[in-house]
């Protein structure tokens, strides 16, 4: 007579389901950590690219790393905007700053504005549209070595250490011939004679 086979107890049926389920689970974990590996290396050789590339060419690089893309920062921006400092400060220089005033028998502009068309600040200057009233050697005077401007020209004017902004109304024949800048105040106890930048 054949004997009939015991069935294995529940608890181990239970613990060698278990068992087979672990092993397959870390199989498949070596399995994944492989790949992350694998993944990790080619960023690393991608990354050593970018650094031995960055010594040889100072072009802008693309490189696709992990579906994103690297792009090393562009430096000539901060050069070019360094170049427009540099270039503001040779256009200015220094001058002389004189001044009139209508006693002296001018009210009206080379513009055609005249005196009551300005307002005058906390100093006695004339001003227009908030801007200093000045005038200035000009190419309609006929030709000169000083520094010309055209009329409604805006410049500033660093007076005393602060900046003034400025427009040129009136064409100045003294200007032809010396260095200087006229500024239009209202009288003669605002009257201004010292040297200043011009930007």
């Amino acid at each position: 007579m054949k004997k009939e086979k015991t069935p294995l107890p529940l608890w181990v049926r239970v613990v060698g389901i278990i068992i087979i389920v672990c092993c397959f689970s870390s199989l498949n974990g070596n399995k994944t950590r492989k790949l992350s590996k694998n993944a990790q290396k080619k960023v690393k050789i991608a990354q050593s690219s970018v650094k031995s590339d960055k010594k040889n060419t100072k072009e802008v690089q693309k490189i696709e790393i992990a579906e994103a893309v690297y792009v090393e920062p562009v430096v000539e921006e901060v050069e070019e905007n360094n170049n427009k400092i540099e270039n503001i400060v040779e256009s200015s220089y220094e001058t002389r700053m004189t001044s009139y005033y209508p006693e002296e028998g001018e009210t009206t502009t080379a513009t055609g504005l005249g005196i009551y068309d300005f307002n005058v600040n906390d100093n006695g200057w004339f001003t227009y549209n908030g801007k200093l009233v000045v005038a200035t050697a000009s190419n309609r005077l006929g030709y000169t070595e000083m520094k010309t401007y055209n009329l409604y020209d805006e410049i500033i004017l660093n007076i005393d250490g602060v900046d003034y902004d400025a427009v040129v109304l009136v064409v100045c024949g003294a200007c032809m011939r010396d260095n200087r800048i006229d500024l239009f105040v209202s009288g003669s106890w605002a009257v201004k004679d010292t040297q200043i930048v011009v930007k």
